[in-house]
């Protein structure tokens, strides 16, 4: 989890996987998958509102607000991001960009890949950020690793400080994981096994 910077969030994620939910539980999942589809109401905007307008009066510098790019590209960014971008370019006194950062080349998430760290280059505008205090928005905070890697790409471009908003944070309670999931876990691994065992026999190393 992100030790370096400052992070905020409103509520907690329960991943879908997981059985025995209480309501509140499935409330807040729905919340954050909603949002992850760009549904979401007033209450959500309000709240990162308030609490990024609270963050920016207490200090000095000069803040940006920018939101961390989705795996899916540019469009599939805007279509979960519009309209929280356009309520908080309206309403904050900073400037507020989307589709600002980009990733270069294809971004594979590192939940899927396995890796604890996501090494994925990006491509900002420099002026944008360098010499500011940056707060970045994304929908879930998992193992941090992108917004740590894009947090310190961004201090290497000259951002002064960088601060991490997220609508949920996952949580992993103490409920049964679905069977369906364990079983589609099982046949992912027993895919990667032959293909491994292919590329071994077929493949030497000097290839």
């Amino acid at each position: 989890m992100v030790k370096r910077y400052s992070i905020r969030y409103k509520l907690k994620y329960v991943p879908s996987y997981y059985e025995g939910l209480s309501e509140q539980q499935e409330a807040e999942q729905k919340t954050v998958m909603d949002f992850k589809n760009g549904i979401y109401d007033e209450d959500v905007c309000q709240w990162f509102l308030h609490t990024i307008s609270s963050k920016i009066h207490n200090f000095e510098s000069e803040f940006v607000v920018c939101f961390i790019p989705s795996s899916g590209g540019d469009e599939k960014t805007r279509n979960r991001f519009n309209t929280l971008y356009e309520y908080l370019k309206e309403k904050l006194p900073s400037e507020v960009y989307i589709n600002d950062i980009g990733y270069i080349g294809e971004r594979t998430p590192t939940h899927i890949i396995g890796e604890d760290k996501d090494n994925n280059e990006i491509a900002i505008s420099v002026d944008h950020f360098f010499g500011k205090s940056v707060i970045l928005i994304d929908d879930v905070l998992t193992s941090g690793n992108t917004f740590e890697s894009i947090a310190d790409q961004l201090m290497d471009f000259g951002a002064s400080n960088i601060y991490g908003w997220f609508l949920g944070r996952t949580v992993h309670p103490d409920l049964p994981i679905s069977q369906a999931y364990l079983e589609k876990k099982k046949k992912m691994r027993e895919e990667e096994l032959t293909f491994e065992k292919y590329v071994q026999e077929h493949f030497s190393e000097d290839e």
